[in-house]
């Protein structure tokens, strides 16, 4: 009989943090899910939570009551993130900068500071990265430069941390609204727009279930992992 774990997901209302949150209640784990939107999953052991990491007063309330009861997570999944503006670097404002960072890092980086606040234990921390997090492209500046930061606050944190075994996750091109939004951008502000058009005329993007699917596949692949290490689920094609 499977010992009964604990999962907390961010960004669970669609796309991957949907997908996580469905894979888990499938194998009878207690999962969390957090997000602004609800999350369509009705189970027992699902404990579906509104909240906006952005809004830290939020946060707050939220470790003092709903996860109040929570001592230690099998797996913490920091999912929600956003694409933010598609536009060059020097045209878009530094208001909307600053609003991609606080999704993608300020949340993200006062979210660990509760958990740490609260003693919760964290067996592991899955972090959702992208290959953006390590390769600028032009019209993509937002996106690839609060990435990048959240990228390294895990690196710096598995360091803090050796407990907890980190790793940043990039799943790859994943059929999520992500990817709707960014073939909604314009061929001239992002010139790498093609390659996303192409994955999805020709069906190449990844199911979000099956990202997944294959990280729990290969999860004793991923524990083996240097903490805070950072690797494109790709990848694993060539191993």
């Amino acid at each position: 009989m499977n010992e009964t774990k604990t999962i907390l997901v961010t960004g669970s209302s669609s796309g991957l943090g949907l997908a996580i949150a469905n894979f888990f209640l499938k194998k009878n784990q207690t999962v969390f899910g957090l997000a602004r939107r609800e999350t369509p999953l009705e189970s027992p052991l699902f404990k579906g939570l509104s909240v906006d990491l952005t809004q830290y007063g939020q946060v707050e309330e939220l470790f003092r009551n709903q996860l109040s009861s929570i001592k230690e997570l099998d797996t913490l999944y920091l999912n929600a993130g956003d694409l933010g503006p598609i536009e060059s670097l020097r045209g878009i404002s530094g208001q909307q900068l600053k609003e991609t960072f606080e999704i993608n890092f300020f949340s993200q980086f006062f979210f660990m500071q509760q958990i740490f606040k609260n003693s919760i234990s964290v067996k592991s921390v899955v972090a959702i990265s992208s290959g953006a997090a390590r390769k600028g492209s032009p019209g993509w500046g937002a996106y690839n430069t609060s990435k990048a930061a959240f990228l390294m606050m895990i690196s710096v944190l598995a360091k803090e941390n050796p407990e907890t075994h980190f790793l940043s996750l990039a799943p790859g091109l994943v059929d999520s609204e992500m990817q709707k939004k960014v073939r909604a951008g314009n061929v001239s502000q992002f010139p790498n727009l093609q390659r996303f058009f192409d994955a999805y005329e020709t069906k190449t993007l990844t199911p979000a279930s099956a990202v997944i699917e294959k990280f729990w596949e290969n999860r004793e692949f991923f524990q083996q992992l240097d903490s805070g290490s950072f690797y494109d689920l790709r990848d694993l094609k060539s191993n």
